[in-house]
């Protein structure tokens, strides 16, 4: 992705591997033998939704501000869900851990505010589209894995490619 950033630009990057990703997906898992019940493929569709979300604006926010920000950023949405489903004394004590190692790749200083708001932002968007990749994907962890990824993917597709279409040409 990195070599194609400056041809094909966030979108089309993303475009290029959630696409790929799908057809490749599509052809080794054939998702068209399972058979699916109505509520299946509504989870599947948030699932896929959420995944091509999370994609193309982590995407979208390296285009503004570094990798080692923008990873930082987006694993707050992770690290959310753990702390909400944290119970024992234990999980928090990892919770804080992993904060504190936020705290060490954030630019909590001065620097921070010549980070670009709307990269933060995409990178943001990112975090909550993980967080909720993260409970669809439970939602739908009953069916089987190869299909469920591949349906997620090709659904993820469809939400990229058109943007990175419509951008990168």
């Amino acid at each position: 992705a990195k070599t194609l950033f400056p041809v094909a630009g966030a979108m089309g990057t993303a475009a290029l591997r959630v696409g790929i990703s799908a057809v490749i997906l599509l052809a080794v898992f054939r998702p068209w033998r399972q058979s699916f019940s109505a509520r299946d493929l509504r989870g599947l569709a948030l699932y896929g939704a959420v995944l091509g979300m999370m994609n193309l604006s982590f995407y979208l926010s390296l285009a503004t501000i570094p990798l080692g920000i923008a990873l930082a950023i987006e694993f707050t949405g992770p690290l959310a869900v753990a702390l909400f489903n944290a119970r024992k004394p234990i999980h928090f004590v990892w919770v804080v851990e992993a904060v504190a190692g936020l705290g060490l790749l954030l630019p909590i200083n001065a620097h921070a505010a010549s980070l670009d708001p709307v990269g933060c932002a995409w990178a943001g968007l990112a975090a909550v589209c993980w967080a909720l990749y993260i409970v669809f994907g439970q939602r739908v962890s009953h069916l089987p894995s190869g299909a469920t990824v591949a349906v997620g993917m090709s659904t993820a597709a469809l939400v990229v490619v058109p943007a990175g279409i419509a951008s990168a040409g």
